[in-house]
């Protein structure tokens, strides 16, 4: 049997070398270290007041509203007459600009990939005392969070079947959790389509737009090319996760006009007070 006891020691010393950093940096600058948990503090208040509003978004909407949603819905199941011979172009798509947008995409809707930039904004914004740079950090996970829940749920209720299943389109196995039933929204498409929501509102520049929809778009190229899902569950994923984004940025927005919070937000040689009005 393999001793873990390497590995063990090897962990502990690190973690115990980042504690001793952190009672060293306590003891140097305690005032700091309390502006720093003031400003988390704040900001986790922020997230949960972004996600009760969006968890009730879905039961507040007006007429409007519920016809936009409908006539989305509608129009991706028109679009789903499309399935079968999206999926015969997608199938014969080869050569090696297939197999390099496929890598490009696969790798841009990876969950690792997601947290690692929130959390580059959130520590950019710390050090940065920049609370826009914090915010679009939190506006990724929560979007990142929200738009998976969603996908999840609608995904193991319908228990849409996948194309390798050979069923067609139209055969839904109702609730389950084999993943050959889980075709309805691609869940990857909209991991990558609420990313690049985020960051395309916050960047607010039509290249940069351009191009983070060129990846999430690559990311929906990769799951057709794979077989993994039919064209509507991929249109239905980035209706979705770009649905989710936007609000999450809207929410933000809004709770920045609406309510008066101040958070102490500590720089290089300085300490900024922010007030959110």
């Amino acid at each position: 049997m393999r001793s873990c006891e390497g590995p063990f020691q090897d962990s502990f010393t690190r973690y115990a070398g980042r504690a001793a950093l952190l009672l060293v940096l306590w003891a140097a600058g305690n005032a700091r270290a309390e502006c720093v948990t003031r400003t988390l503090a704040h900001d986790a208040r922020q997230t949960g007041r972004v996600t009760w509003r969006l968890l009730q978004a879905p039961f507040r909407g007006d007429a409007e509203d519920y016809a936009l949603a409908g006539g989305i819905l509608m129009g991706i199941a028109a679009l789903s007459t499309l399935d079968r011979s999206v999926r015969h172009v997608a199938d014969s798509s080869g050569g090696q600009w297939a197999e390099t947008v496929s890598d490009v995409g696969h790798f841009y809707q990876r969950t690792g990939l997601t947290f690692a930039v929130a959390g580059a904004f959130y520590a950019a914004g710390l050090l940065a005392a920049e609370p826009s740079l914090r915010r679009t950090g939190q506006e990724v996970v929560e979007s990142f969070c929200l738009s998976a829940l969603g996908s999840q749920l609608v995904k193991r209720t319908l228990g849409r079947n996948r194309p390798v299943a050979e069923n067609g389109p139209y055969h839904f196995a109702g609730p389950n959790w084999k993943d050959v039933d889980q075709s309805f929204p691609s869940g990857d498409t909209v991991v990558a389509f609420s990313l690049s929501t985020v960051l395309a509102a916050e960047a607010k520049s039509l290249p940069v737009a351009v191009a983070l929809y060129s990846l999430a778009a690559a990311t929906a190229f990769q799951r057709l090319h794979r077989d993994r899902h039919w064209l509507s569950d991929t249109v239905g994923g980035a209706v979705w996760g770009t649905a989710v984004g936007l609000g999450v940025v809207q929410a933000h927005r809004s709770l920045s006009d609406t309510h008066s919070d101040a958070a102490l937000v500590p720089g290089a040689n300085s300490i900024t007070l922010t007030l959110n009005w």
